[in-house]
């Protein structure tokens, strides 16, 4: 996967995506999430048109519940047998060696960078804080 919305396509054309529009940031997406894990639902949660944030903000939660989205999500060949996620991990890492740290001036991270008055952290959803400030930083992946 070169991105998150190339993982986000290979699962749903695969049917472990769920797409769910309108819900609230503070008293949904955090139990709706937790509910389908208890349930053990097959799929990713894409939560879409987020009450109280700017247009396009997306959350997406549960992306690697599944050996399916696990192998997709590492590279591996899919599979929705859990022996076979875990060995193709183990047999691509047993010969990794460590790289050195590599610094660059561009890339796909920097594509969405915002400064001065443009930047504002309602572009993306939070949890708490007021908008100036961005409240907790730990929760779902967002972009």
């Amino acid at each position: 996967m070169r991105d998150l919305r190339e993982f986000i396509t290979a699962i749903e054309d695969r049917g472990q995506l769920e797409r769910v529009p309108g819900a609230d940031l503070d008293l949904e997406i955090g139990g709706v999430s937790s509910l389908a894990r208890q349930d053990a639902l097959d799929a990713a949660l894409l939560f879409e048109d987020i009450e109280g944030t700017l247009p396009g903000a997306r959350v997406l939660t549960n992306a690697v519940d599944t050996p399916l989205q696990v192998t997709l999500a590492l590279g591996h060949e899919p599979t929705n047998d859990i022996r076979e996620a875990v060995v193709a991990q183990k047999d691509r890492t047993a010969d990794l060696e460590t790289r050195p740290v590599e610094t660059v001036d561009e890339g796909p991270v920097l594509e969405n960078v915002q400064r001065g008055t443009r930047s504002t952290s309602r572009r993306s959803p939070r949890r708490g804080g007021t908008p100036t400030t961005a409240g907790p930083t730990s929760g779902p992946a967002t972009w």
